[in-house]
């Protein structure tokens, strides 16, 4: 990782708007994602970067010297958040240099993650439950917090919105919420379509209905076309000094998002740990079981439901190109 580097990318586009049209600046860093370890990151050689080697070190943002002095301040010795304060650093430099260009006053910031951390790799509530902060001097009429309900395909539109542009000339799959910032409360969807690898899902009202489908051709392997699999991800793992997610046995079942028996690296930590992970249908009630631990699609309490919300999330799929049968 090389923050200070990104950090320039995104002070040399600042200093080259004016007052006069609005800007968009996308500032999508490294960390804190791994690796984490100081030599690889924060402490790394200050004059790598992903476009080859500089001629002296950047001095964008406080030293990286100084980080490991203000984590012992802050008596935070040992936590491993040192990435995050480095991220913290970028953000107060960009912050700064809005501030002496004038435009801080007539900003929006978005920030944002790409996944949950609690069920990556699926679309559980952990996966696709994701913090966000938008800011804007003066604070926003909503307050704090919203609860209303919306996506990242909205982001395109809010944020031609808030620049003053008619967003609805454009074929988006989202709307804008810059009503939600404005203090309104009314939902913006009558319900959200969710998808990643081999799964699909919907939710509406305090229902949640997934659906997991594997090709065909996958679940038609024999023994040894699995173990074949698994060897030569194991080997290039190996090869890599990665750790092995499952060293030696073909016959356990793929995860949501990797056809690789026993699932792929970066989904480990959630393959298989919900109790319905490996059903095809799955049914929640979010508002009495948020943790999604209680599948219901085969109790025939919930038929007429499960029946509904299979017919929401065909609704989508309908839209949409490629093939997912239900």
């Amino acid at each position: 990782h090389n923050q200070d580097w990104i950090t320039k990318g995104g002070l040399d586009f600042l200093d080259t708007q004016d007052s006069e049209q609005p800007f968009f600046l996308y500032f999508a860093t490294t960390i804190p994602h791994w690796p984490t370890e100081p030599k690889r990151s924060w402490n790394a050689n200050p004059l790598a970067t992903a476009d080859g080697f500089l001629d002296q070190p950047l001095q964008v943002q406080p030293s990286r010297q100084s980080i490991s002095r203000r984590i012992k301040e802050a008596g935070l010795e040992g936590t491993g958040r040192e990435n995050i304060l480095w991220l913290d650093d970028a953000v107060g430099a960009l912050l700064k240099k809005l501030e002496e260009k004038g435009f801080l006053e007539n900003t929006f910031i978005f920030f944002l993650s790409d996944h949950g951390q609690d069920a990556k790799g699926t679309l559980y509530q952990g996966g696709i439950l994701n913090p966000m902060i938008i800011w804007k001097s003066g604070g926003l009429k909503c307050g704090a917090k919203s609860d209303v309900r919306n996506a990242n395909i909205d982001f395109a539109p809010t944020m031609l919105d808030l620049a003053g542009v008619d967003f609805r000339q454009y074929d988006f799959d989202g709307v804008s919420f810059a009503s939600l910032l404005n203090g309104d409360t009314a939902e913006i969807h009558d319900s959200l379509y969710f998808e990643m690898g081999f799964t699909r899902a919907v939710i509406k009202g305090k229902w949640k209905y997934l659906a997991l489908r594997y090709p065909q051709f996958a679940l038609d392997w024999t023994y040894e076309e699995r173990k074949k699999i698994l060897d030569e991800v194991n080997a290039r793992r190996r090869k890599r000094k990665q750790i092995i997610i499952n060293p030696d046995d073909p016959s356990k079942p793929f995860s949501h998002t990797m056809l690789i028996p026993g699932g792929g690296a970066a989904e480990h930590s959630s393959t298989g740990k919900l109790p319905g992970y490996y059903d095809a249908d799955q049914l929640y009630d979010l508002e009495n079981d948020p943790g999604e631990m209680k599948n219901l699609a085969g109790d025939p309490k919930y038929r007429a439901v499960l029946d509904e919300m299979k017919a929401e999330l065909k609704k989508y799929l309908d839209d949409l190109p490629g093939g997912f049968p239900l």
